[in-house]
């Protein structure tokens, strides 16, 4: 007698509940949220919101932070949603930090419910999405960022939920025009979550009127879900423009980069997405994935797709996929966006649902045992680098550099002692520091990030502008977050102990300078 097959209901709570294991056993390893130099700017506007304040910060770090020259600076550099919902989750009686947590941990579930309810909706055999999905629970950046105080997580779910919703309204053929508002509205927020949302906003609204030209029934459901789209994305619009001055929310200022490295860091930004970035790959798992993976799909030769709604589903999630790397060129070539393999992972889990669903279509030979070579070959590269912390939150290195004494007490202590309660400092991992003393600061950006004059001349003007007195140096630490002392020649002179005039040193332990600006005074 054939035993009866698992229901796919049993399949998908059985990965959610693999996915929560995966969190709790990471966030036990981590000792809680990580936090990253993003981080820091989305709990201070939470911060801010929270206790009824304005929509700001008190970090001046991008070109067009530090433009003004003064505290606090509206929040635009980023977009509004997360830091929304970091304040409103807070109120429940949750710190910030885990505020964000919360929401990060949310999206990595949400990400595994809907990379099924996508796979499943377009006729995919569980055992197929069961290896797909596995490919995102444990994968490291995934990983990372479900733990991260970012956005990188809830995106990913809203992303994949507008493609979840395509597949519904096709198999439907719109005859559920309810999908359509939350399909507008799932849009909207992605922009508001993130700005690369704005590139899936064009493809949802031309799925809008597409389908209120097919169903004439569903144009009302078509006109309101556009609307909604729309409203919202204008409101952000609105803000960043009386904030900032450009409706980008100033990424128009700033470095950008060449075409050339446009195209490099697109190739590298696929291999790290599929096999991470935490170890490198021996050519040997590589060269198998690929290998398995032309085996897989060469059976797909002679594959028809069973139903209309299937290939709808891949022509618009394909144009979907499409429209959202090309634009994250585009930004790419024209802004200081960086990180390309960053930007790009919110399009793995629609990969991975489609990839699922191509490894289960009729009419093809058995293809398990290389799509089960080819999940493993990533699997072992993914699981070598999850046995590697990520590096320390910025953070860390600030808080053991400032606890150092000085005159008998923490440097911290004796510099927060000397400054104003609104009075700003200018710093170099600037970021982490205000969120270590919880004053106003002025970050300085690395160079390839900024158009910003950082010579003496500009520094001095800088201090000037925002009335800040003092700038810290970390001569004795060698991290990422510390790069611009090595980067920017004004900098690497004062850790080497050499300053201008205007410039007298007020104070020194062994691995932090703190400088003070002879005629730069305190804003009134």
């Amino acid at each position: 007698m054939q035993s009866p097959a698992i229901q796919p209901t049993k399949w998908v709570a059985a990965f959610l509940l693999l996915g929560t294991v995966a969190l709790g056993l990471l966030f036990r390893w981590q000792g809680g949220p990580t936090i990253g130099n993003d981080s820091y700017q989305y709990l201070d506007a939470a911060s801010h919101l929270a206790e009824g304040k304005c929509f700001c910060v008190e970090i001046a770090h991008f070109d067009e932070q530090t433009a003004p020259g003064r505290m606090p600076v509206p929040f635009t550099h980023f977009a509004p949603g997360y830091p929304v919902l970091i304040a409103a989750i807070s109120k429940l009686g949750f710190g910030m930090e885990l505020s964000g947590y919360l929401v990060s941990a949310l999206g990595f579930l949400l990400t595994i419910w809907l990379i099924w309810d996508l796979a499943l909706t377009l006729g995919a055999r569980p055992v197929a999405t069961a290896m797909m999905c596995l490919l995102w629970i444990i994968h490291t950046s995934a990983q990372f960022f479900a733990s991260n105080v970012g956005t990188e997580s809830i995106f990913t779910a809203v992303v994949l939920g507008v493609g979840a919703l395509m597949a519904r309204d096709l198999r439907a053929e719109g005859q559920n025009p309810a999908w359509l508002l939350v399909l507008g509205l799932a849009a909207s927020v992605a922009y508001s979550i993130r700005y690369a949302g704005l590139f899936v906003i064009p493809v949802v609204g031309l799925y809008l009127v597409w389908r209120a030209w097919k169903n004439p029934a569903a144009r009302l459901y078509a006109v309101v879900a556009l609307l909604l789209e729309g409203g919202l994305m204008a409101a952000i619009q609105i803000h960043n423009v009386l904030g900032s001055g450009s409706w980008k929310g100033g990424f128009s200022a700033g470095a950008s980069h060449s075409l050339r490295q446009v195209a490099v860091e697109t190739v590298k930004a696929v291999f790290h997405v599929i096999f991470g970035d935490r170890v490198i790959a021996t050519t040997i798992w590589p060269v198998l994935f690929i290998l398995a993976l032309g085996v897989a799909l060469s059976f797909l030769r002679k594959a028809r797709f069973p139903r209309p709604y299937v290939s709808g589903s891949f022509l618009w999630i394909g144009g979907l996929i499409a429209a959202y790397v090309a634009g994250i060129v585009i930004v790419m070539l024209t802004s200081i966006a960086s990180d390309m393999a960053r930007y790009i992972l919110p399009m793995y889990p629609l990969v991975l649902a489609l990839m699922a669903v191509l490894f289960s279509l009729p009419g093809v030979r058995t293809q398990l045992l290389a799509v089960a070579v080819l999940t493993a070959s990533v699997l072992i590269v993914q699981g070598q680098s999850l046995a590697v912390l990520p590096p320390p939150p910025p953070h860390t290195t600030a808080i053991v550099d400032l606890q150092q004494e000085y005159q008998g007490r923490p440097l911290s202590e004796w510099l927060l002692s000397r400054l104003g309660p609104t009075e700003p400092v200018v710093s170099v991992n600037g970021q982490a520091v205000h969120y270590v003393l919880q004053r106003p600061v002025v970050s300085i950006i690395e160079p390839e990030y900024s158009t910003s004059q950082l010579d003496d001349v500009g520094m001095h003007s800088l201090m000037k502008k925002f009335g800040a007195r003092f700038l810290l140096v970390f001569p004795g630490e060698k991290t990422f977050s510390t790069s611009s002392q090595d980067t920017i020649p004004f900098l690497r002179e004062l850790t080497l102990g050499q300053s201008p005039a205007w410039l007298r040193p007020a104070a020194s332990t062994r691995n932090t300078s703190v400088f003070e600006c002879v005629d730069c005074g305190r804003i009134p």
